[in-house]
């Protein structure tokens, strides 16, 4: 409930100002860490590889996505495995092309899109579906 909780304070705070506020990241990041630690077993493998192709992804295509959606990517791929995160990505992603379709098609397309909000509902469907 925690990590659903802090998710949705991440997205509302990335919705409007376009930051992901690193306080309430790293509180709620240490307090998941060490009770994910406790409570399950921690994928270490999957953070290396999503910080490795995100590097890769800055440096091929510099500011193409925040800074803190990194951090909120990889501290989640610790408690999901390879295929919850990617199922997690693609929920994200086609939600935030269907938005941004909608809003293009209206001629109102936003130019800086947060995707916090889209991970929280990418997160949001990957807990209902494996409840």
């Amino acid at each position: 409930m925690l990590w659903l909780l802090s998710a949705l304070a991440l997205a509302v705070i990335d919705w409007d100002y376009l930051i992901v506020e690193m306080r309430i990241f790293f509180s709620t990041g240490m307090i998941l860490f060490v009770s994910g630690a406790v409570l399950f077993q921690l994928n270490w493998t999957q953070p290396l590889i999503i910080g490795g192709l995100f590097y890769l992804s800055q440096k091929i295509l510099p500011n193409s996505l925040g800074l803190g959606d990194l951090w909120v990517i990889g501290l989640w791929s610790f408690f999901l495995s390879g295929y919850e995160l990617l199922q997690l990505l693609f929920v994200a992603s086609l939600s935030g092309l269907a938005f941004f379709g909608y809003h293009a098609l209206r001629r109102q397309a936003p130019e800086p899109l947060p995707f916090v909000p889209f991970l929280f509902i990418g997160l949001l469907f990957l807990l209902l579906k494996n409840r």
